[in-house]
C-alpha cells in the first residue's frame, strides 16, 4: 500500500505545508519544518 500524503491532504482542503503541520500538531504530532519539507 502506498500512502500519498499530499493527495490525502488536498482532498481535505489542506494546500499548504504550514496548514498540515498545524493540524498535525493539534492532534499531538509535532513535526519540524525540516521534516515537513521532506513530506
Amino acid at each position: 500500500m502506498r500512502w500519498n500524503l499530499r493527495l490525502t491532504a488536498a482532498n481535505k482542503g489542506i494546500w499548504k505545508a504550514s496548514e498540515l503541520q498545524r493540524n498535525l500538531a493539534e492532534h499531538g504530532l509535532v513535526i519540524s519544518a525540516g521534516k515537513m519539507s521532506g513530506l
